[in-house]
């Protein structure tokens, strides 16, 4: 392949007939820099960005590659910079550039003025801004003087001007800078004017409201917007089919003509809190009213949304018709509760020989009394003090049946719809261990009731509380009928924010992989047929609907649950 050349100022120009094309300073796929024309291909990017941004990335990517320039400066082209500059400008004014010479030069001040006639940029781009007009020539500049004056310089365009016989004619001055390129494009992109900036986000954000509207219409979630009065402004496709509704007929009317009137305080409530928080999402379930005037269940998620100067305009979110949820969750509410209560039985079921032999025991005092009252009567052998120690029994047994039965009834009522209230947490223990003292008495073993701190009250359901305890007592009792040692204590503790009521048997714990299963429903270490395994799990739910928690005490050597309450605030 035939090679061809020109040698202009100790630079070689080089081309190949029918090859690659030019080489020029010995580099190979120079077009851009030997036919300047084609850089009007970047003309789009140029019309997109602005023609600011755009100078600046042209700037940024000419200086980029001006050591190999400079260095051919002043070790070829010329005995000292500028005269190897001006050499370097005949040369590549050959290939368009234009034609260079250095009005001034101070390498004390590290300043220079650049004068470029028939710049080949300004040929192309009609720029509004002369500091626009030459951004490639500008960024080759400020590079090759930046290693000549070893520093970080900065080259502004002062005059861009057509001149006489339509000559047109770029003067640059070149000084230090300590902000980069790289800088300096960063800082332009930080402040850009904000109209082009609105401008290029407000299309964006259509182009994004489309996309976003076509996915959810598609998806079918239940997406709705309104002003900020709660005016609805749009709604999903999906909110439209579900209720038969066309979105004329919904844009334009206020949410709240849907939503069941004794709800919305509380949907206007999550709406403030939501306006005075825009970046907290609010949640809240309230029920709405459907075509056929049926009352559906609704999850709405949403947020406030704020108009350019950070001011709230509206609300954005989400809607989820719930009602099946909510219509299972009180089923499976009932059932547990239903479950409790079996549970109850089943304890009562357990402690029923226990509890007959506490009431036959008073019955058979106060039968022997009266029988002994009717005799004496009879025989004419009673004193004033006889009769009234038989009297005084027979108070004392029936007070003790009227204790039993009083205890009964706490841990077998159905306490879930109970209020709150304040209650001795002494009568609380005392009236659940009449089930338990006489067999854990008949079965030796040792039920230690430390009163400590037993005087203080708290707020509870006191029926449910003490279901919970008596489930705790049951276990122990049944974890211990092997031992050698059979204790069983309870010990109150107050703390500033809680009281723990703490059930410790003589056993010596539980293994890990047990204590992690204790609470799920249907677990059970017991033997079949003697435990439902719904014990804890239940006792957990009612601990926890308190505000509390129940809970294995692992640092215990003994097995030891605490049930956990917050402490009644003064």
């Amino acid at each position: 392949m035939k090679k061809d050349g020109v040698v202009i100022n100790n630079v070689p120009i080089e081309w190949n007939e029918g090859g690659r094309g030019y080489t020029f300073f010995g580099l190979d796929a120079i077009t851009f820099w030997t036919r300047p024309s084609l850089v009007s291909i970047l003309e789009p990017l140029r019309n997109e960005i602005g023609a600011s941004l755009y100078s600046l990335i042209i700037a940024y990517e000419a200086s980029k590659g001006t050591f190999e320039d400079y260095h051919s400066m002043v070790s070829t082209l010329g005995q000292e910079f500028t005269e190897g500059f001006l050499n370097w400008g005949r040369a590549v004014s050959t290939a368009g550039w234009g034609s260079f010479s250095v009005q001034s030069i101070d390498f004390n001040t590290k300043e220079a003025v650049v004068q470029i006639d028939n710049p080949w940029e300004m040929k192309i781009f009609k720029a509004d801004d002369i500091r626009d007009s030459v951004p490639f020539l500008s960024g080759k500049i400020s590079g090759i003087f930046s290693h000549a004056f070893k520093t970080n310089c900065r080259c502004e365009v002062i005059e861009a001007k057509n001149g006489q016989g339509g000559v047109q004619r770029a003067v640059l001055k070149v000084s230090p800078s300590h902000e980069t390129l790289e800088q300096a494009l960063h800082t332009y992109q930080q402040g850009k004017d904000l109209q082009e900036q609105l401008k290029a986000a407000n299309i964006a954000l259509r182009r994004n409201q489309q996309r976003i509207t076509a996915m959810l219409d598609t998806i079918g979630e239940r997406i709705w917007e309104t002003d900020s009065h709660m005016i609805i402004r749009y709604v999903s496709a999906a909110v439209l089919q579900k209720y038969g509704r066309p979105l004329e007929s919904v844009r334009g009317t206020p949410l709240f003509d849907y939503i069941y009137a004794d709800d919305i305080p509380l949907f206007q409530s999550a709406a403030e809190a939501a306006a005075l928080d825009p970046e907290h999402v609010v949640e809240v379930k309230v029920r709405f009213i459907g075509t056929g005037n049926e009352i559906l269940w609704v999850y709405f998620r949403f947020k406030s949304i704020l108009d350019i100067s950070g001011k709230h305009e509206g609300f954005l979110g989400s809607a989820r018709n719930i009602t099946a949820e909510i219509e299972l969750q009180t089923l499976l509410a009932e059932q547990q509760q239903r479950s409790i209560h079996s549970a109850k039985m089943a304890s009562l079921g357990e402690m029923a020989a226990g509890i007959s032999h506490e009431i036959n025991n008073p019955l058979t005092e106060i039968i022997g009394n009266a029988w002994q009252l009717r005799k004496a009567y009879a025989n004419n052998e009673m004193t004033p003090e006889d009769f009234e120690s038989a009297l005084q029994a027979i108070e004392k047994m029936s007070r003790r049946i009227s204790e039993i039965i009083k205890g009964m009834r706490l841990v077998s009522r159905e306490g879930s719809s109970d209020p709150f209230r304040l209650t001795s947490l002494r009568s609380i223990i005392e009236e659940t261990l009449v089930f338990c003292k006489t067999r854990f008495a008949q079965n030796d073993v040792d039920l230690r009731i430390l009163q400590a701190n037993t005087d203080i009250e708290i707020e509870c359901r006191p029926s449910q509380i003490s279901q919970v305890l008596l489930n705790l007592l049951n276990n122990a009792f049944d974890a211990i009928q092997s031992l050698p040692e059979k204790w069983v204590e309870i010990q109150v503790e107050t703390g500033p924010q809680s009281i723990q009521i703490q059930v410790t048997d003589s056993g010596s714990g539980i293994p890990d992989d047990v204590a992690k299963k204790l609470m799920q429903p249907f677990f059970t270490t017991k033997e079949p047929g003697k435990g439902t395994g719904l014990g804890l799990s239940i006792s957990r739910g009612i601990v926890d609907s308190h505000g509390g928690a129940l809970f294995l005490d692992r640092g215990c050597a003994h097995t030891s649950f605490v049930i956990q309450l917050p402490k009644r605030q003064m």
